[in-house]
């Protein structure tokens, strides 16, 4: 079902498809991204619940630690998710003046790691496996995260594309998801 999904949302995310979609449907981009949205998140929803449904083992046996560090994980990389999808949102869709899209974004968590809504959702995830340590789930954040990293991967070309120069200067700078904070100029 992951993998699907995962496959799924790659195939109506190829600039191919898209431009098929395009053509045969007069839709907008703006319009094509707003329906590719709402039918993934309404997608993983129903995937999230079928999965849920399924009876697996643990992994291991919680405890204090564990449960701390779940909570901790899940809401850092909630709040890092949302603070991103806001961002995008009001960048992408249009209907704010702010609309920055054809600038490459340095700024804000920008500044630490390329890709922050994947450090969230990684971070997120992490917390998940924590708190429901079963074979299942660590199947399911494995496959979510080989499919981001992927993803992330594949992205990374679009963007040297679009960016040239300004890019892979970018690329030498700052990590793609793992941050390197520096403490007291160390």
């Amino acid at each position: 079902m992951w993998l699907a999904y995962c496959l799924f949302h790659s195939f109506l995310a190829n600039t191919r498809v898209k431009t098929f979609v395009y053509r045969q449907s007069k839709l907008s981009a703006s319009t094509y991204r707003i329906l590719y949205n709402i039918l993934a998140i309404g997608l993983l929803l129903g995937v999230w619940f079928i999965h849920a449904g399924v009876k697996s083992p643990r992994i291991f046996k919680t405890n204090l630690i564990s449960g701390i560090l779940s909570y901790l994980f899940i809401a850092v990389g909630a709040i890092i998710m949302i603070l991103c999808i806001i961002k995008y949102f009001k960048q992408l869709s249009g209907i704010f003046k702010e609309s920055k899209t054809g600038k490459l974004q340095t700024n804000g968590m920008h500044q630490w790691m390329r890709h922050p809504l994947y450090t969230g959702t990684f971070l997120f995830l992490l917390g998940l496996i924590l708190f429901w340590p079963s074979y299942k789930n660590g199947l399911a954040v494995a496959i979510i995260i080989i499919y981001t990293v992927a993803g992330a991967w594949l992205e990374e070309k679009k963007l040297v594309i679009q960016f040239g120069k300004a890019y892979l200067d970018y690329q030498t700078k700052v990590p793609m998801i793992i941050p390197r904070f520096k403490f007291m100029g160390i």
